[in-house]
């Protein structure tokens, strides 16, 4: 008994096509790779990715089966594409950059290491090392702040950021100078005070009093108590205690010339003399009367001399020791005929009053 002879043909055969790189020796993008095997007849195939630091992402890294030249395989060859989904820095860059955390709403003035432990959970959740907010802080001195303390951040409070976003965050080392305790200076010399407390690292101000009660050229205060602990730099001031310069004024008047007075001529009168023989009748001149004045010399509210002169008087003179500046007035008869502002610290002088 003879059966039938069934004749199959065999199946067409196709050169296996290059897909790493193109006909230019470019590499080859995964849409290029998967539109020529369909293009071939190619439907079965697979893709996977991988990180690749050399091949550019989205482009063929590897061919399974290799291309060779002159290999043919049928149609229902099975594919697999090794495709880059870039290197590892930019796999991270895109989940970092899709990743979004809010920031906390006050972060100025908070201590740094609070702040730290606020940003590290905001990603807890995430359970990926990967995933944290970048940051990266900055000393400066602050003489307001003290040293710990969160100053500056480059980003607003509660202001939502992707955490590929570097927060850029200053934070106080507090001040620059050293702290120093003040001593006290009171009592001491202008000089040996500026020396000690300029030795301290401390600026020194200052201005002069007055105080009878007091040696000249000694520290009567100081603005900032003993004991009390400063920064290098604080300025403290002093008061000094400055004995006036004392100085003696004269003042010369010439009573005559400052009433410009002229001495009235002197009237005659007839006198009779007799002698053995007869009388005789004769003119003597009399003396004239001078009118007289009283003078008063005042420096400021001090009386340095009253009297009342003649005015043809032409030589008064007084004296008087003080310091500062005052007023020396002339008076004749309740009457300022002078007035002048002397200042004592001048030295001696005279004042001629005519």
């Amino acid at each position: 008994m003879f059966g039938t002879l069934a004749l199959f043909s065999k199946p067409e055969e196709i050169q296996i096509p290059n897909l790493v790189k193109d006909e230019n020796g470019n590499s080859m993008t995964v849409d290029a790779a998967k539109a020529l095997l369909e293009e071939l007849g190619f439907t079965n195939y697979n893709v996977e990715y991988e990180n690749s630091d050399d091949i550019e992402k989205d482009h063929v890294i590897s061919q399974k089966p290799v291309y060779q030249e002159n290999y043919k395989v049928t149609s229902s060859e099975e594919f697999v594409l090794t495709v880059s989904q870039g290197s590892l820095d930019d796999a991270l860059a895109e989940k970092l950059q899709n990743t979004k955390v809010k920031l906390p709403k006050k972060m100025i003035g908070k201590k740094k290491e609070d702040l730290i432990k606020e940003l590290e959970a905001l990603t807890e959740d995430l359970k990926d090392d990967d995933l944290v907010v970048k940051y990266e802080f900055k000393e400066e001195f602050n003489e307001d702040v003290e040293a710990g303390i969160v100053t500056d951040v480059d980003h607003k409070g509660g202001e939502e950021i992707s955490l590929d976003t570097l927060l850029n965050i200053t934070v106080s080392k507090g001040s620059q100078f050293k702290d120093v305790v003040v001593t006290s200076v009171v009592n001491q010399s202008e000089t040996d005070a500026r020396s000690k407390l300029e030795g301290m690292g401390l600026k020194v101000d200052v201005t002069y009093e007055e105080n009878a009660n007091k040696s000249d050229g000694i520290v009567i205060s100081q603005s900032i108590n003993a004991n009390k602990t400063v920064k290098e730099g604080t300025t403290i001031s002093l008061v000094v205690n400055k004995q006036p310069k004392k100085s003696k004024v004269t003042v010369n008047v010439n009573l005559k010339s400052l009433m410009n007075y002229t001495e009235p001529e002197a009237p005659s009168a007839p006198v009779t003399t007799e002698n053995t023989t007869n009388e005789t009748t004769s003119t003597v001149p009399t003396k004239p009367e001078v009118k007289s004045a009283k003078v008063v010399i005042k420096v400021g509210e001090d009386t340095i001399y009253s009297e009342t002169k003649k005015l043809t008087t032409t030589d008064i003179t007084a004296s008087y020791t003080s310091s500062g500046v005052k007023d020396v007035k002339v008076y004749v008869d309740d009457v300022v005929k002078y007035n002048k502002s002397v200042d004592f610290s001048g030295g001696d002088q005279t004042v001629t009053v005519e």
